[in-house]
């Protein structure tokens, strides 16, 4: 017996099966069968990973983004001319 509330072990029970680190049975006596390390690890690695090319494509499309919304700002941008004293736009011609 581990002491602790029969709703705190199934919430926890729970959450490690939804990780993969162990599987329940159903049936006559349920029982928990705890997943090997080495396939435990492997499940929660390839999820990290998973999650890496998520962040990583979102990267990729805030990058373009910015490159456009960089690229617009300037063309259509007045040059200035940063002195000592202030910044003074140029005389367009």
């Amino acid at each position: 017996m581990t002491g602790l509330p029969p709703e705190r072990i199934e919430v926890s029970l729970t959450g490690l099966a939804a990780h993969g680190l162990l599987t329940r049975t159903e049936g006559d006596g349920p029982r928990v069968i705890v997943s090997p390390p080495d396939i435990a690890g492997e499940v929660l690695l390839l999820r990290r990973m998973q999650e890496l090319h998520v962040a990583r494509a979102a990267m990729g499309r805030l990058a373009a983004a910015y490159r456009t919304t960089a690229e617009r700002q300037r063309t259509d941008s007045v040059p200035v001319e940063f002195t000592p004293g202030a910044a003074v736009a140029p005389a367009v011609p």
